[in-house]
């Protein structure tokens, strides 16, 4: 399978804002998910074994050509990626899906500061995007009114994801380059997929099994649980690999950054069962702050610049 031609900028720009919205929903459904009873490991594992085998059904269709780079890339990939999902889960068990999402979003400055030093080409918007980005990330998440901003040992957790999400993006760049997306997706989800299920058979108690069987009965767990698969893990992933490479890394995360905000309109509707997260006046700001970012950081100068 040949590496396709990089696609042009915009759509580059359209899909990767797509992708955020898809990945910006799954806070507050994961949350849901976690509300159940279920493990962290449980879930994921599900999530990412259902999302492979969706991926596998399309590469069986395409002829194959597997080198073995592509192996080696879709390794450390998907290692990177369950250390993520792992720390992402259980940080939401201590902390709220708005919360978790804009922790996260601070991989954007992780990710301006990694591919700076891994040789993209500084670019004045892009830094000025990633300082507002951080700054609406420090608006939306701070609570004064609660010790220590309101930091829990979750958000200790999330925060390090973030740092991850910054080492995969950057590498992301790197190896789309080189290998077909769709496999490269396959790969490393499938790597998820063996590892958190692994972790789930030997964690897992009886009683969460008996559980999963209740729920397997209950629409209100395929639902979400088959979102999180198809959309979140089969398409969104695929995308990310086919038409990261068309912005660089630090665009891509001021645009990723915008996740937590799909994720916050999505927790404060209410729609969610048990879930209804409240913005006040200077969460607001730090949201339109995030949406500013992601303008200047396509700033006609950033237009030009070219992936690494």
């Amino acid at each position: 399978m040949n590496v396709p031609q990089r696609a042009s900028h915009f759509s580059g720009l359209f899909f990767i804002l797509l992708t955020s919205l898809i990945w910006g929903l799954t806070f507050p459904i994961a949350k849901y998910l976690l509300m159940t009873g279920l493990t962290p490991e449980l879930l994921l594992g599900l999530r990412f074994t259902i999302g492979s085998l969706i991926l596998l059904g399309f590469v069986l269709t395409q002829p194959l050509r597997f080198p073995r780079q592509t192996y080696i890339d879709g390794l450390v990939l998907g290692i990177g990626l369950a250390a993520i999902f792992w720390l992402q889960m259980h940080g939401l068990q201590t902390t709220t899906a708005t919360k978790s999402g804009f922790i996260t979003g601070f991989y954007v400055i992780f990710t301006f500061i990694l591919a700076t030093l891994l040789g993209d080409k500084l670019n004045r918007y892009h830094i000025i995007a990633s300082l507002i980005a951080v700054l609406g990330l420090g608006l939306f998440a701070y609570k004064p009114e609660e010790p220590f901003g309101g930091w829990t040992v979750g958000d200790s957790q999330t925060l390090l994801s973030a740092f991850l999400i910054g080492v995969n993006i950057v590498l992301t760049s790197i190896y789309a380059k080189r290998t077909a997306p769709l496999i490269l997706a396959l790969l490393k989800c499938s790597v998820v997929a063996v590892v958190l299920s692994a972790m789930a058979f030997v964690q897992t108690t009886p009683e969460q099994f008996d559980l999963l069987k209740q729920l397997s009965y209950q629409s209100s767990f395929w639902i979400p649980l088959l979102y999180l698969a198809i959309f979140a893990t089969s398409i969104a992933f695929w995308f990310q690999c086919r038409f990261q490479p068309s912005l660089t890394s630090t665009e891509t995360g001021v645009i990723f950054s915008l996740e937590p905000v799909f994720g916050a309109i999505l927790a404060a509707t209410g729609w969610i069962p048990g879930i209804q997260d409240h913005w006040g006046a200077v969460s607001l700001t730090g949201a339109a702050l995030m949406f500013i970012a992601t303008l200047v950081s396509q700033w006609p100068s950033g237009n030009t610049a070219k992936t690494h």
